[in-house]
């Protein structure tokens, strides 16, 4: 496919070969679909990056600070964590995540507004807790 839309532009320098041309998708996973055919590309794992790990830690204690009930939020942020030391493989890959976890606690997250208990026993009782 990437043929047949004229590969890369005439005049290429070395910081336009590493953008596709135009035809191309640059987003990993996108399809590009051409006369019928649907061509995609496949998406790199984020899990490569040790900043995938250090924000996703974070993030996720951001959001047990800004929305959860206190009770609920430790029991949330140490779910996580165990998920996070049985399926990891990579020492650099938790240290990573353990880093992001104490920025999520020591950093600002935002306005805090809680959901209710009444809330937290809805969406548990409808096979949804707000722990997983």
């Amino acid at each position: 496919m990437f043929e047949e839309i004229g590969g890369f532009p005439e005049a290429s320098s070395t910081h336009t070969r590493r953008q596709t041309s135009p035809g191309v998708p640059s987003m990993p996973g996108i399809a590009a679909v051409r006369r019928g055919r649907a061509d995609v590309s496949p998406g790199a794992a984020p899990t490569r990056h040790a900043t995938f790990f250090r924000l996703n830690a974070r993030n996720r204690v951001f959001l047990a600070r800004r929305n959860l009930p206190f009770a609920v939020g430790v029991i949330y942020v140490l779910d996580w964590m165990l998920l996070m030391v049985v399926r990891t493989r990579s020492v650099r890959s938790l240290a990573a995540w353990f880093v992001g976890l104490w920025r999520g606690l020591v950093e600002p997250c935002g306005e805090r507004r809680p959901i209710r208990w009444r809330t937290v026993w809805r969406m548990t009782r409808l096979g949804r807790p707000p722990v997983l």
